[in-house]
């Protein structure tokens, strides 16, 4: 293990320093004495330019905005020359985790984990992972190694009353916060969880009280602003709500659940083009999110962006949830009108059939695939009928149509027009 560096510690309820929107992130390297820096990298075994890496990328995280994706790309640089480093595979974990980026946050704290396996710090992180995953066993197991090792440890407490929470054990939860709390009662982790024990309860009044408490502790966390939005949400306070959840955004841009809900509210309330900044901003922190690529391609489809539509719900469909009807009843739709492609709306309708087993919707779709099958018959071309003379027809010269209807072939544009 490479003691000296220090760990990052950005956990779920971790605040960040707020900055005003229109600033972009400004660096100062760390001012580097050549002679002192090769020393401390010779002391931990490293080169000097992979010490240096790892003081940027932390630098880049402690800014006012972090720049978690220049932090990334620091430690990755460490860990090219250096795999060893334990914590640079940390940190990145860290950043995955805060990202939603759940599988490489895994991946990086295994390989942490590989090279330190008694660093209470990871096995504390792991647990978070397993936790999000539904390993709620294997959780439980690390907190408490951490916890009968160093009793005092509040992060692994506070992280098994999360785990409490999240079986729906709620006195056991309240249980570990508030032994966090008779020793610290400012503690923002602990209180946070409180807040999210109400707000279980539909105890809001209680919620919003804690929340706004940590909130004078800690007024950059986002965390919590985030939070704070939810609870008015379920109070039906929708202009609370979106104050709260735009805090969130200026406390920290890169926070990705904060732009997802404000989103979603966005949406509900038909401002499309709002709404899409915010689903694409959520793309930009993880791309992979199935919530962001599911809320873009409705943004999407709603301003008329029908091939980037497409291609979210196809993402959502083969990635997130193989049996999403709205995913694929947009689909349908699209490939049915302005995309003018019947034959996958077909397949779509098909597919659709098949998920659901309601009478009115199965009639619908039966309806629709008749439609567009009729529709198909039609426009096959007819084998030409031979003369005496052996000429075959006349149509090329404005006769007869290919499809039959002595027109200019556009059954496709009739099959539109009743479709919409």
């Amino acid at each position: 293990m490479i003691a000296m560096l220090g760990l990052l510690s950005l956990g779920l309820t971790a605040g960040c320093k707020n900055k005003k929107k229109d600033d972009k992130p400004q660096v100062e390297k760390p001012k580097v004495d050549e002679d002192k820096a090769k020393k401390e990298a010779e002391a931990l075994g490293l080169t000097k330019d992979a010490w240096i890496a790892y003081q940027e990328g932390v630098a880049l995280l402690e800014q006012e905005q972090p720049d978690r994706e220049g932090a990334i790309a620091k430690f990755n640089a460490v860990l090219e020359t250096h795999p060893e480093v334990a914590e640079a595979h940390y940190n990145l974990a860290m950043i995955y985790e805060y990202q939603g980026q759940k599988e490489k946050a895994r991946a990086s704290l295994e390989k942490a984990r590989e090279y330190d396996p008694g660093a209470a710090e990871y096995k504390v992180a792991m647990g978070r992972v397993y936790a999000e995953t539904g390993e709620f066993e294997k959780a439980k197991l690390l907190f408490d190694e951490v916890l009968a090792r160093d009793p005092s440890n509040k992060e692994a407490r506070n992280n098994l009353a999360v785990l409490a929470l999240k079986k729906g054990d709620l006195e056991k939860a309240k249980e570990y916060v508030i032994t966090i709390l008779r020793e610290d009662q400012n503690n923002v982790p602990a209180l946070t969880t409180l807040g999210l024990i109400y707000k279980e309860q539909k105890n809001l009044s209680l919620a919003e009280y804690v929340f706004s408490k940590v909130i004078k502790i800690d007024e950059k966390n986002a965390d919590v602003y985030n939070n704070l939005g939810l609870v008015y949400l379920l109070e039906d306070d929708t202009p609370k709500a979106v104050a709260a959840f735009k805090k969130a955004n200026q406390a920290d841009e890169g926070y990705l659940e904060s732009r997802l809900n404000l989103g979603s509210i966005l949406i509900e309330y038909l401002d499309y083009e709002r709404a899409n900044v915010q689903f694409e901003q959520a793309l930009s922190i993880n791309p992979d999110h199935c919530v962001a690529n599911l809320g873009y391609g409705a943004t999407q489809y709603a301003t008329a962006k029908y091939e980037e539509a497409v291609k979210r719900y196809t993402y959502y469909i083969e990635k997130c949830d193989k049996e999403h009807v709205s995913s694929y009843e947009r689909l349908a739709k699209l490939n049915e009108g302005p995309l003018k492609n019947p034959k996958a709306a077909l397949e779509h309708y098909r597919k659709l059939l098949s998920l659901t087993t309601e009478k009115e919707k199965q009639a619908q779709y039966k309806a629709m695939i008749q439609f567009l099958e009729s529709q198909a018959n039609q426009e096959k071309p007819k084998e030409p009928e031979a003369t005496d003379g052996g000429d075959v027809g006349d149509g090329a010269d404005g006769g007869d149509a290919p499809d039959g209807d002595g027109g200019d072939g556009s059954g496709e544009e009739g099959a539109e027009e009743e479709v919409e």
